[in-house]
C-alpha cells in the first residue's frame, strides 16, 4: 500500500493550478500530466539496478516541462530522488543522487527556472532521496540476514540428521 500512500504528493501537483487560479490550457496540461506520469510511477516500482536510471529520467523531464507551469512541479524531482534507493548499494545511489543534484541545479541554472521551483525540488530530492537509499540498503541488508538465517537453520538441521545417523549406525553396528 506504501506506493498508494505517496501518491499524496502527486495530488499537490495536480491541484495547484487550481487553487492558483492558473489558465485553463495550464489546468489541462498538469490533468493531462498527472494522468500520463501514473503509469511510470508504478512502473518504477518493478524497477532495479541500472533500469530505474530510466525512471528517474523521464521524472525529470516532467519537472523541467511543468517547472514555469505549476508551482509543485519539484514534486517530480523529488519522485525522481526516492527511486534512486533502488539503484544499488548506497555509493551508487549516493552518486546518482549527487548527479540528479547537479543536472536540476543546472538546468535551473540556465533555463531560469523560479526558485519556487527548484529550491524544493534540490532541498526535499537531497533529504528523501539520501533517506530512501538508506533505508533501501536496510532493507537489502535484511533480506540477506533472513537468508542467512534460514541457511543456518536448514544447514543445524541436515547436521541434526547426520548426528542421528551415525548414532543409529554406532548402535545398530554393536
Amino acid at each position: 500500500w506504501t506506493p498508494y500512500a505517496w501518491l499524496v504528493y502527486l495530488a499537490f501537483f495536480a491541484a495547484a493550478p487550481f487553487v492558483t487560479g492558473a489558465p485553463v490550457r495550464t489546468q489541462v496540461l498538469t490533468i493531462a500530466g498527472t494522468l500520463a506520469i501514473l503509469p511510470v510511477y508504478f512502473w518504477g516500482y518493478w524497477q532495479i539496478g541500472r533500469r530505474v536510471i530510466w525512471v528517474v529520467a523521464v521524472f525529470v523531464l516532467f519537472g523541467t516541462f511543468f517547472a514555469n507551469r505549476n508551482p509543485a512541479a519539484s514534486v517530480f524531482i523529488t519522485y525522481a530522488a526516492c527511486f534512486l534507493g533502488e539503484a544499488g548499494e548506497p555509493s551508487v545511489g549516493f552518486r546518482y543522487l549527487g548527479i540528479l543534484l547537479g543536472v536540476v541545479g543546472l538546468e535551473s541554472w540556465v533555463l531560469g527556472l523560479p526558485p519556487d521551483y527548484w529550491v524544493p525540488a534540490l532541498f526535499f530530492a537531497a533529504l528523501l532521496g539520501s533517506v530512501t537509499i538508506h533505508y533501501a540498503q536496510r532493507r537489502r541488508l535484511m533480506a540477506k540476514l533472513l537468508a542467512a538465517r534460514e541457511q543456518s537453520g536448514h544447514l543445524a538441521k541436515i547436521a541434526e540428521r547426520e548426528r542421528i545417523a551415525r548414532d543409529l549406525h554406532d548402535l545398530l553396528g554393536h
